[in-house]
């Protein structure tokens, strides 16, 4: 029997209301995330995804960075007992993004992945020899890799699968065996991922132990991306039949998926979510603020509204105190969590983050990952400047999702040359800041309030929200 983690997305799909999206805002088969549909699972690939470099690479240096990252932080079946997350954090969490991982399916902007076995009749009840390549049996082998980081092939191509499919690529899991240069042989699995048309072959376990046998010094990268079949056969003998289908149909598979992309898209999605924000639309309240959910904020107090807002959006979540922080300044990690979330809402729908030790790693390592600040550029544990949060909230979202609603062109002292004036005007004129004054005065290098900054961040959430101004 194939061991579920948590309901697959799939059941759910026509049980909610129906608003028809435009067909340009569904994605391509290679151009969005193939997810397993376990909520659990995708989510810890996104984590783990978060920490490799993959800004600016190409797909071919992209996919192996995921490959060297699998093999340069997974062991063979040596477990130390260390858990490299929380389960009972990351299971609070799978229900709030199952939600944003359906509504990135309605969009076009995700889609489940394929299980070809079925589609051309492979295997049966008896003997279902290809139940290894079931979404549910990818899913569960990789998550325990994610948690042990150890464990045998099939969990290094489970692992190298879910990761390829957050990148775009329909990964299949083959059974065979390993041919030794002694002509001995072992069971093994190893990949075959479809990319740009072409199926190609990773065998990321024997590379892994050619690393291990150097000393953990270079990577061979001797079975990374072969696609000739023949090359293949020298050292893996495998029945063909499922292989063989695959290369036969790759244009089939990827019309498949992008078939699949546009029927979701083009079907159900959340009333509550407005189609007018494009990719505002990501952002909705996902989190339920209560009376006293903070010890610190006063009730009628001007920032209230704005703090349940913020937390509410899931923006602004607290000191974990059981305070908000009123009065308290904000630091470069606490602005760059902020702008973490509001980048990966709008691009991926889920504004998650599991935190690590030290708490805001996670926040610097994303932020640095896509462009919202350079390495070393600023101390996380620093108090952040207004013009420091200003320049990192700017770079959160695209221009699409900031467009001018006002015409400032002076900021008292806002200086023209100074480095972060262009993101300082462009808040100002995106209508998410306003001055502190009737004359806009900015205050660059002063501290700012955590409280001040809730009314901010919801204005880049939700556009309603944004102030029209002149300056006087």
């Amino acid at each position: 029997m194939k061991k579920r983690l948590i309901p697959a997305l799939l059941a759910v799909l026509l049980l909610v209301p129906v608003i028809s999206l435009p067909a340009e805002a569904t994605g391509t088969y290679g151009s969005v995330p193939v997810l397993t549909g376990y909520a659990d699972v995708d989510y810890q690939a996104e984590q783990i995804l978060s920490e490799i470099p993959l800004s600016g690479k190409s797909a071919r240096d992209q996919i192996q960075a995921v490959y060297d990252w699998i093999i340069t932080h997974c062991q063979r079946n040596n477990w130390d007992g260390t858990l490299y997350y929380d389960e009972k954090a990351v299971a609070a969490i799978a229900p709030s993004y199952e939600n944003n991982t359906k509504q990135r399916i309605y969009q076009g902007k995700a889609v489940i992945r394929r299980e070809m076995e079925p589609y051309w009749g492979l295997g049966d009840d008896s003997y279902d020899y290809y139940s290894f390549d079931a979404n549910s049996s990818v899913a569960y082998k990789a998550r325990e890799m994610m948690l042990k980081r150890t464990g045998d092939c099939v969990n290094y191509s489970a692992l190298f699968a879910v990761l390829l499919g957050h990148l775009g690529y329909d990964s299949h899991i083959i059974p065979g065996q390993f041919i030794n240069p002694n002509g001995s042989k072992v069971s093994h699995k190893w990949n075959y991922v479809l990319i740009n048309g072409t199926y190609y072959w990773f065998d990321i376990r024997i590379d892994h132990s050619y690393y291990v046998r150097r000393g953990s010094k270079t990577i061979p990268h001797q079975y990374f991306m072969i696609a000739d079949t023949k090359e293949w056969e020298n050292s893996h003998e495998w029945d063909h039949t499922y292989s063989d289908l695959l290369a036969a149909n790759a244009a089939t598979v990827t019309g498949l998926y992008n078939q699949a992309i546009q029927d979701a898209a083009g079907t159900p999605s959340y009333e509550d979510v407005d189609a007018r924000y494009g990719s505002l639309f990501n952002f909705w309240k996902n989190n339920t603020y209560l009376p006293g959910q903070f010890t610190d904020v006063k009730s009628g107090a001007w920032y209230e509204e704005n703090v349940k807002d913020a937390f509410e959006y899931g923006l602004l979540l607290g000191n974990g105190d059981g305070r908000f922080g009123v009065g308290d300044h904000l630091t470069i990690a606490q602005t760059l969590a902020i702008a973490d979330r509001l980048h990966n809402r709008y691009y991926e729908g889920s504004g998650l983050f599991l935190q690590r030790d030290p708490w805001h790693q996670v926040y610097v390592d994303y932020a640095v990952n896509y462009g919202i600040m350079a390495q070393g550029q600023y101390d996380p544990l620093a108090t952040a400047t207004r013009a420091q949060f200003a320049a990192i909230m700017s770079a959160a979202l695209p221009d699409e999702a900031l467009p001018a609603i006002n015409q400032i062109t002076r900021i008292p002292d806002v200086h023209s040359a100074a480095s972060y004036s262009e993101a300082v005007y462009r808040l100002y004129n995106a209508g998410i800041l306003t001055g502190n004054d009737e004359a806009g005065t900015f205050a660059p290098d002063t501290p700012i309030k955590r409280e001040q900054v809730a009314a901010m961040a919801t204005r880049f959430a939700n556009s309603d929200l944004r102030k029209t101004f002149t300056l006087k």
